[in-house]
């Protein structure tokens, strides 16, 4: 579909722009692409605006997207907060509950999904050379596992520098990682990624 500019005629722009991950968009995209929506038009957009992952971009509210709109009923907005997470086991959205609730200092506005593994996440939070330590121990136990058969290393910032410390030292310690980047996941292997590149 070609992607209408803002100097054609308004019956040439989409009657409907949905939007997911909102929250990961410059303002400058977000403007972009409300001002492609038909005035008589609709504008849904799904974000979680405390999920801001990139260190460089991203929005902490729907501000951007209404500035350079056209949709004439943009006052009456309507939210359809999304109530339960399905996504993860009960015992992990519990969990995640707990820290939204710590993280934010507000009540997390989901509940833990219905799906019971009787499997608690465990946190474990420690120096450096604790997590070199503690993954290459946890990989040791998992290797006589029969149902785990892939392990994901996720750093939370995208740092280039530190993920080549923490493979630099994976490696010292004996275990050599594969990067995810456009790839598959490899069956045996300790995968090294980062949240923004794992996400979706």
């Amino acid at each position: 579909m070609p992607i209408p500019l803002p100097s054609h005629p308004r019956e040439r722009r989409w009657t409907h722009v949905v939007v997911d991950e909102a929250q990961d968009l410059s303002v400058e995209e977000a403007s972009f692409l409300s001002s492609l929506v038909h005035p008589a038009g609709a504008l849904t957009v799904s974000a979680d605006w405390h999920q801001v992952v990139s260190p460089v971009h991203g929005m902490t509210d729907p501000e951007a997207l209404q500035f350079a709109g056209a949709i004439r009923s943009a006052g009456s907005t309507l939210q359809f907060p999304f109530r339960k997470n399905m996504r993860q086991s009960h015992e992990i959205g519990r969990f995640l509950k707990d820290f939204y609730q710590h993280a934010f200092n507000e009540l997390a506005p989901f509940d833990a999904g219905d799906s019971d593994e009787r499997f608690k996440p465990q946190l474990i939070i420690g120096s450096h050379y604790s997590l070199i330590s503690e993954v290459k121990n946890m990989l040791r136990m998992l290797e006589k596992s029969t149902s785990v058969h892939t392990v994901s290393l996720i750093l939370l910032d995208e740092d280039p520098d530190r993920m080549a410390k923490v493979a630099r030292d994976l490696q010292t310690s004996g275990v050599v990682p594969v990067f995810l980047d456009g790839q598959s996941l490899q069956t045996g292997k300790l995968t090294l990624t980062t949240v923004e590149r794992a996400k979706g």
